[in-house]
């Protein structure tokens, strides 16, 4: 069991804030997919039903959501990218603290995987922003 109060109280913090990381790369997912189905609607003949709007994802799993954003996404690159991040993300949510706690000191550099975890953010936001500006374009 692990003694030092501070230690565990920074390591938790890390946590926290690599958890919200991946909280904004699922709800930035979540508006791609959403996205996405208005650009198909938009695009389809209006005799043509398409009655997908993406909310159908709302509570979904990340790895759902990276399932569905590679339906709409040709950035092979990205969705290898997020495949690989869910793995992490994984233990991170349901393993990470019970692991320290146990263990008094973590096998992870919570710095690295924010840093990995922040670039790609900002890659799903990129995506979106294209997206984006392709409706507006519509």
């Amino acid at each position: 069991m692990m003694d030092n109060k501070i230690e565990y109280q920074l390591y938790s913090k890390s946590v926290s804030d690599l958890l919200l990381i991946y909280q904004m790369i699922e709800d930035s997912l979540k508006l791609y997919i959403e996205y996405s189905c208005k650009l198909v609607k938009i695009h389809l003949p209006k005799n043509l039903p398409f009655n997908f709007t993406g909310k159908e994802y709302e509570n979904a799993a990340l790895g759902a959501l990276i399932k569905a954003f590679s339906k709409f996404s040709y950035n092979d690159a990205l969705i290898e990218e997020l495949k690989n991040l869910q793995t992490k993300r994984n233990f991170i949510a349901h393993r990470a603290l019970v692991d320290f706690m146990e263990n008094g000191e973590s096998k992870d550099d919570m710095s690295e995987l924010k840093g990995t975890a922040w670039l790609t953010f900002t890659k799903v936001q990129a995506e979106l922003s294209i997206l984006d500006k392709r409706i507006r374009n519509a």
